[in-house]
């Protein structure tokens, strides 16, 4: 049996996933392939953004939830399936990170994400 940490994994155009021992085959995978799930922005509301792009006349202000396809095994401690899918939130005024097994779980696990940042949002918090 392959040692777990060897295996790599391809995500076929498709949506398939296989995996692969070969480094340098997925390394060339890696190099073009689309490993974007989901990406949504995210505007920000904080009054204190508003006030410094009004004073400095900056862009409007905005952050980025993405799910990606990750192409290695992130469960680390190898019991369970691989943890082959990430969603993170990038330049949000709070820290979102989580990992998922399936693609199904990653957009349902964006999707949950994606509403509760936007209810903060409205509630002025973002």
């Amino acid at each position: 049996m392959t040692e777990r940490w060897k295996i790599h994994y391809i995500r076929e155009p498709d949506g398939t996933i296989r995996t692969t021992e070969d480094s340098l085959e997925w390394a060339k995978w890696f190099q073009t392939a689309d490993r974007r799930i989901c990406l949504d922005v995210i505007p920000l509301r904080s009054l204190f953004w508003r006030i410094l792009r009004i004073l400095f006349f900056l862009r409007p202000r905005g952050g980025y939830l993405s799910t990606v396809f990750l192409g290695i095994d992130h469960n680390f401690g190898y019991e369970g399936p691989p943890i082959l899918f990430e969603t993170m939130g990038f330049d949000l005024d709070i820290d979102v990170e989580s990992r998922w097994a399936t693609e199904n779980e990653a957009r349902i696990g964006h999707d949950v994400i994606l509403q509760m940042l936007q209810a903060k949002r409205a509630r002025g918090e973002i």
